[in-house]
């Protein structure tokens, strides 16, 4: 355990994000790549112009095709960043991308999960149009999404209702020895066969993460690619989903400042100099 004067503070984790953020920019603008910050990121580019005060991740996106070619091709200018994905790292337990700093640490009170601060890479795939089909995909992708966490969960929320904490329970007890990559590889397949099935549809999605926010990005593909807009985050400008899709995926009243909001975990320096970064 690390002591909670060991942490960074917020502002601080935010100095180290940026640091990536700034890195994987400047490769998309060399090779024009399509891409757009998504969610609290996006939502903080509109309302904060830069981070949500107490956020601490960056999410950004881009088409399938583009993001393979990221993955394939990107690498970091920093020795400290480090990508962490099914294709390149053992135990990365994702079916997305991490760029991370590896000599920063995190703690996280519900799984067993160390990747320190990062920035998340997404792939955007191709859902269908029709509700019934999306629906279909979603509780495909949720079930996949719920079994991987339950492989690397160490506690329960009890803030949540009891019959949440005792399916979780079950899950957990049922898969605890299975591989978080192994089923992380399973949503990257489903994610690839429906992205490939769909190639015509006019519906994108943050589909390998679709357990988080459910249909809720699912959006046009004009509102990622061709619709995107520019927007400032923290002095940079950047690019954001079109209009609408803020909306969509936090409600009309989106401008409006939550009272409560929590954070992903626990940042710290890594002492250790041989850890890789990885939970």
């Amino acid at each position: 355990m690390v002591a909670s004067e060991d942490f960074l503070t917020i502002e601080e984790v935010h100095l180290y994000m940026l640091e990536i953020l700034d890195d994987i920019l400047d490769y998309l603008k060399q090779h024009n790549m399509t891409y757009v910050l998504t969610g609290g990121s996006a939502l903080g580019a509109v309302r904060h112009h830069g981070f949500i005060p107490w956020d601490d991740d960056i999410d950004l996106a881009m088409p399938r095709e583009e993001y393979d070619a990221f993955v394939a091709n990107y690498r970091p200018t920093q020795p400290r960043l480090k990508l962490i994905n099914l294709e390149q790292t053992d135990g990365s337990g994702i079916a997305y991308t991490r760029v991370a700093n590896v000599q920063t640490g995190s703690q996280n009170e519900l799984l067993n999960v160390n990747n320190g601060i990062f920035v998340d890479v997404f792939p955007l795939d191709h859902v269908p149009d029709q509700q019934s089909g999306q629906k279909s995909a979603y509780y495909r992708m949720k079930i996949l999404d719920g079994l991987r966490n339950s492989t690397r969960r160490t506690a329960f929320n009890r803030d949540e209702p009891w019959w949440k904490v005792f399916i979780k329970q079950v899950t957990t007890s049922l898969v605890k020895h299975q591989s978080t990559d192994g089923y992380a590889a399973k949503i990257d397949r489903l994610a690839r066969k429906v992205n490939e099935k769909n190639q015509t549809s006019h519906t994108m999605s943050l589909y390998v993460v679709q357990g988080i926010n459910a249909m809720r990005e699912n959006q046009s593909v004009e509102i990622y690619t061709t619709k995107r807009q520019p927007a400032v985050f923290e002095g940079r400008t950047v690019n954001i989903p079109g209009p609408g899709y803020l909306e969509k995926l936090f409600g009309p009243n989106y401008m409006q400042i939550p009272d409560e909001h929590k954070s992903h975990g626990n940042f710290y320096i890594r002492h250790d100099a041989t850890q890789d970064g990885l939970g």
